[in-house]
């Protein structure tokens, strides 16, 4: 059996959720969430209605466009310049929301406070805003979460807007545009921002469910807020329809179907998934028709509840008299015909109006239930852990949803299926642009780790993790078919370095730098003039002299995914958690809550509070994303940098660490393998905001150096859809730390070791270091489990403990 260690990461984005019940693939629990209508408007609005002409794939125009609707709103505008609010309802189509113009809600206060305009502007493939009428899988295909970040960035850049006449058409190249929305557009205001910010000037998120999960969560405040009466007995009783499917006989659970007038479902978990919450029909408490309110004058059960005996056929008589009749009729398909009829409860039968009804009006949000299998987004409501007490039955858990995807979206002819089948995961899907998925990941050896030129502790670390990383990385490319949306995203390609003098006129500096990368093992060395000429490199730029490599460019969003679902083929379970304040103190819970020996801390930045480590500081860094297609200027095919030596004022590191915070760093042009290339870079210390934008004079600086060291460059066409890359960089003075906890456990006996082992501050180093330090990281793992006294950093390279390297191929 393995041993069991805790790896806590970095949090890849804010851990707010919001789901709600109806958006479930189930006709029962849409219906249990009746819209009320809003209350009439405190002021009467004026409104108007226009579309927009967007493209059906933004990663290939060449598929065409479709017209999407939007309403709009110059109420409260106050004139050219002023801003645009925009709203969109997200799963649902826009038809529905133009009260959201008004003062009845937070986007209508905002335009009035604000002197703004509001635009409602329709979600693709919902309502008038659909480039299919059928919505069958392989139409389904461009219904994605990029799309649609892209379609509503690409919407703000390029509208204009009919009521802004001549003020170039008010959209966001002219005037501050807010995204506000809530549940999944709110998700949508988060993802926008972190994913493709530069364009809104402002973001409000309420409710916004960024995570994709399993989300028995959504259930905890309504159990624990509810009447402890009702509570009680719903648990009960859901505990009874358990039983009763996991232990009962078959006529056993026909007989508690029967009661509650469901026999003739034929399988029981879809019985048991109608169980929600029904708190008063099951108390037994009379309802005052006329008011449709509790009754006052009658005595309330205690909060223990009235006992399973009574709450149960209390529940099956309201199910069957009061909800069943008429229900699957309402919906108005033929084959739910019938005052009795409980057939759209079943989720079974392939032949169900559910899976069979294709068209643009289908009463199942077939569209969002696409994105919810496709992305996968998930946000299934489940049952609680066997731990905790539940109100929904057990049978109803993540498989349950899941099996019905393939009944929504069977594989078409052409062999396209849904994501989940696809082998997507939630893991990946949250893992959605961190630091490190939009980091340039341009190998580099030794790596200048957060400045440390000349620290030999640092490079005789960072030399060893980062020839690890290399062979390992390098393998993978080797890897059949490794290049793909699905694997791992990494092949090799020609690397370039310039410099400012003839290498073989230096002594010591740069010259021992390429000799060491020459014998280091790294492959392709070819060290000639002549690539400044045949790189298209501007030879007044000051660039003499150049060596080159083969080195593994990394498409990091797609690794970062690929890393993922290897962790999670490995059998670990991943759980998104908060811990706050230092770990140290919180060791002993948390090898208990999980069960596990040891704990790996992985958390770049966040280290500074859970190491209560200040050396670790953030290390802002900033790329420029331009098309690479060959048309505007010829098109990179290999990696480039030049020292920073070459600029005036570039005392900086090879990762573009500068001292103190100028912006004069070096020039890195990265190609990724989807006709992008990367400019490069910025890097600020101590910069905790994530305001850049492509006027910020530090962008500026940095594609003016671009451009002057490879003449073409001033054509580029920026992506207007994700044109910066930015991150915080978790970078650390003196070292990147891969160490034990040298500090006590608190909570354990005075001679304890702590069971923490500590990976973090790379700063811009960590595709290049991330091989090297895991392989570490697991040898001192095996140390906490072993029980051997921990070392620091410099007593394990004095004692001869230098890094784990692997000389070639990949282990398991």
């Amino acid at each position: 059996m393995f041993p069991l260690v805790l790896t806590i990461a970095l949090s890849f984005l804010p851990l707010t959720n919001a789901y709600s019940p109806r958006d479930a693939p189930n006709a029962l629990n849409r219906a249990q969430s009746t819209q009320t209508q809003p209350n009439t408007p405190t002021a009467p609005i004026t409104l108007a209605n226009a579309t927009f002409t967007q493209l059906i794939d933004h990663k290939n125009p060449s598929l065409g466009t479709f017209e999407q609707f939007y309403y709009y709103s110059a109420q409260y505008w106050a004139g050219p310049g002023s801003p645009i609010v925009l709203f969109t309802p997200g799963e649902v189509n826009v038809s529905c929301c133009t009260d959201y113009a008004t003062l009845n809600y937070t986007s209508g206060v905002l335009a009035q406070k604000l002197g703004a305009a509001v635009v409602i502007v329709e979600h693709r493939y919902l309502g008038l805003s659909s480039p299919f009428a059928h919505l069958s899988t392989d139409n389904l295909r461009f219904l994605t979460l990029e799309n649609a970040i892209r379609d509503f960035v690409r919407f703000a850049r390029e509208v204009r807007l009919p009521f802004a006449g001549t003020a170039g058409g008010a959209n966001a190249t002219t005037a501050p545009w807010i995204f506000f929305g809530q549940s999944y557009s709110g998700a949508l205001a988060a993802w926008i921002e972190h994913i493709a910010g530069g364009t809104f000037w402002a973001y409000w998120s309420s409710s916004g469910p960024v995570n994709a999960m399993e989300f028995w969560q959504y259930f905890v405040p309504i159990q624990r807020y509810m009447p402890k009466n009702c509570s009680a007995d719903l648990t009960r009783v859901v505990d009874h329809v358990d039983h009763v499917g996991l232990n009962g006989t078959v006529e056993e659970q026909k007989a508690l179907q029967k009661m509650f007038g469901l026999e003739e479902i034929v399988h029981y978990d879809d019985f048991a998934a109608g169980f929600y919450t029904f708190c008063d029909t099951i108390e037994g408490i009379p309802q005052n028709q006329t008011q449709n309110q509790t009754s006052q004058n009658i005595t309330l059960p205690p909060e223990t509840g009235i006992g399973l005996a009574l709450a149960l056929p209390n529940y099956a008589k309201w199910m069957s008299h009061s909800f069943l009749p008429g229900f699957c009729e309402s919906f108005h398909y033929p084959e739910w015909t019938g005052r009795n009829n409980v057939a759209c409860l079943e989720t079974y039968d392939t032949k169900s109006p559910y899976y069979t009804d294709w068209s643009l009006s289908n009463k199942f949000s077939r569209q969002w239930t696409w994105l919810t299998c496709n992305e996968p987004f998930g946000y299934w409501p489940t049952a609680t852990p066997p731990d905790r007490p539940s109100i929904v039955p057990r049978l109803v858990n993540r498989a349950y949803w899941e099996r019905q995807c393939a009944l929504w979206f069977p594989t078409s002819p052409s062999g396209r299926t849904y994501g989940i089948a696809a082998g997507k995961t939630y893991e990946a899907q949250n893992a959605s642009r961190i630091t490190s998925q939009i980091a340039g990941a341009l190998w580099e050896f030794p790596p200048a780790v957060c400045g440390s030129h000349t620290n030999e502790l640092s490079l005789g670390y960072s030399k060893g993790w980062a020839m690890t990383s290399y062979r390992i990385w390098s393998s993978i490319a080797r890897l059949p078919n490794c290049y793909g949306p699905s694997t791992a995203g990494v092949r090799m390609r020609r690397s370039t370095f310039f410099f400012p003098e003839l290498l073989e006129e230096q002594r010591g500096g740069q010259l021992d730098k390429m000799m060491e990368i020459k014998h280091c093992g790294a492959s392709g060395f070819r060290h000639d003039v002549n690539l400044v000429r045949e790189r298209g490199v501007n030879p007044h730029y000051g660039a003499k002299d150049a060596y080159e490599i083969d080195t593994p460019v990394i498409d990091t969003d797609v690794a970062t995914a690929w890393l993922m679902s290897l962790v999670k083929a490995k059998g670990a379970q991943l759980v998104t958690e908060a811990i706050h304040g230092d770990l140290l103190a919180q060791e002993d819970g948390l090898c208990r809550k999980f069960g596990v020996g040891a704990i790996v801390n992985a958390t770049g930045l966040s280290a500074r509070q859970l190491a209560s480590d200040n050396k670790v500081y953030p290390l802002r860094g900033a790329l420029v994303r331009v098309h690479n297609d060959g048309l505007r200027f010829p098109k990179i095919e290999c990696a480039m940098s030049i020292s920073a030596n070459v600029m005036p004022g570039g005392d900086s590191s090879a990762d573009g660490h500068t001292n103190g915070n100028s912006d004069n760093g070096i020039v890195f042009l990265v190609p990724r393998n989807d006709n992008t290339l990367i400019i490069g870079g910025v890097a600020q210390e101590n910069e905790w905001k994530l305001d850049l934008q492509l006027d910020s004079p530090s962008i500026q600086q940095m594609r003016k150096r671009g451009e002057a060291f490879h003449p073409g460059l001033e054509n580029a066409i920026v992506d207007a859809e994700y044109p910066i890359a930015q991150g915080l960089r978790p970078a650390r003075k003196g070292n990147v730390r891969v160490e034990r906890e040298l500090r006590k456990c608190p909570k354990k006996c005075p001679d304890a070791f702590s069971c923490i082992v500590h990976s973090y501050g790379h700063g811009g180093s960590g595709w290049s270091l991330s091989f090297g330090c895991a392989v570490d990281v697991c040898e001192l793992v095996e140390e906490v489990l072993r029980g051997i006294a921990p070392m620091s950093m410099d007593e394990r390279w004095r004692s001869g403990h230098q890094p784990v390297k692997i000389t070639d191929g990949i282990t398991d």
